[in-house]
């Protein structure tokens, strides 16, 4: 077998992961925020700068960058985790000039968001397809492009509100 296809093999991932009832994890620290997507299940996030987000299936939330965070399940669950490191590139930047102009407007901050339906049926397909490292900028970009298309403006300002307000995004 040639060799890149063995380290090609190596680098394939699934996006969809699984975590038994009473089971804790760790995501490790990033630089950059992520999407948390459960799927199923309920869990609590806990980031090591102590914030706790307590999600029931079919919820969603940014996570903080430069923390490890712990799960924990509280039964079954499934989840995703999407990096958000897409979400700076140069073809989403009127986009998230149009969510700045909004803050000075004001908003409420919603920790979680739901997952709409059509939304859980294309996450829940992560589970059967093997993912490489070099698809992931292009997941990333369709699953914002789906975000934007599913959540009104007011939806994603209030997710993304603290990195719009720190300006790290």
């Amino acid at each position: 077998m040639p060799k890149n296809r063995t380290e090609r093999e190596d680098n394939v991932k699934l996006l969809h992961r699984a975590l038994s009832a009473g089971g804790i994890i760790h995501l490790n620290s990033k630089d950059n925020h992520r999407l948390f997507f459960l799927l199923k299940g309920n869990v609590c996030l806990r980031s090591a700068s102590g914030e706790e987000y307590i999600l029931s299936g079919k919820e969603f939330v940014l996570l903080p960058a430069g923390n490890i965070i712990y799960c924990v399940a509280w039964e079954d669950s499934s989840y995703v985790v999407i990096n958000c490191t897409r979400l700076k590139n140069n073809s989403n930047s009127a986009y998230w000039e149009k969510l700045r102009e909004l803050v000075e407007k004001g908003t409420a901050t919603n920790k979680t968001l739901p997952i709409r339906d059509w939304f859980l049926n294309a996450l829940e397909d992560f589970a059967y397809y093997p993912v490489s490292e070099d698809m992931y900028p292009s997941i990333y970009d369709i699953i914002f492009i789906i975000m934007r298309r599913l959540y009104s403006k007011e939806e994603m300002l209030s997710l993304f509100l603290p990195v719009l307000q720190k300006g790290k995004l």
